[in-house]
């Protein structure tokens, strides 16, 4: 009932349940002729290599892999956006999400001003929320103001994972030589004006690439 927002793999709707429950649905267009060619494939391996299938572009496909490694993996934390559950509408597939009072970005740019207290409570929760991504192998690769949700509490959820890759302990291990050196991944994916040097570059890369 109503679009919360527009993004590049489909639409957000506003969905309600029986009880009354509402929620955010994140629905994906299954045209595989839209591709976006900064994604790149969902793989385990230290290297960008792989093709979208089912009809879904990679970044779909990537978004919902993370989510079920959220409960496969012990990847559920307090400062990660969860999936409640994924279902069909006209067709369509769809993300049900937890429904967020709005994003960072919207406190940026509506002038939606947080206390100080939560502005420092925010930045601990995004960095606790990112600490546990890396401690498990994965990078966000897209952390912006806009990927960062608040609830009515202000507290905040890292989201949007249609980027995310998981690398290799050899890569991203912080006590591995291969940490520090970093990884090849694709070049230049993620949001420009937030988009580390050495993504940007074609640099080997890893998680620091998040900070």
């Amino acid at each position: 009932a109503g679009t919360l927002g527009e993004g590049g793999y489909g639409s957000v709707m506003k969905l309600f349940d029986d009880d009354g429950g509402m929620f955010a649905g994140k629905i994906f267009s299954t045209d595989s002729e839209n591709s976006n060619p900064y994604t790149d494939s969902y793989s385990s391996s230290c290297t960008d290599s792989e093709t979208p299938t089912l009809g879904l572009e990679t970044g779909v496909l990537r978004e919902m892999a993370f989510f079920a490694s959220q409960k496969t993996m012990g990847l559920s934390h307090p400062n990660i956006l969860s999936a409640e559950c994924v279902a069909q509408i006209n067709g369509e597939i769809c993300l049900v999400l937890p429904h967020m009072e709005r994003s960072l970005e919207d406190v940026i740019t509506k002038a939606q001003w947080l206390s100080n207290a939560d502005r420092l409570s925010v930045i601990k929760q995004v960095l606790c929320g990112l600490s546990h991504m890396h401690a498990n192998g994965f990078m966000h690769r897209d952390v912006k103001s806009a990927n960062i949700l608040l609830d009515s509490q202000n507290n905040a959820y890292l989201a949007d994972f249609s980027l995310v890759k998981p690398v290799n302990i050899s890569c991203s291990s912080p006590t591995s030589k291969g940490a520090a050196k970093g990884a090849k991944h694709t070049r230049g994916c993620g949001t420009p004006t937030y988009t580390a040097p050495e993504v940007v570059s074609g640099s080997d890369y890893g998680t620091k690439a998040d900070s």
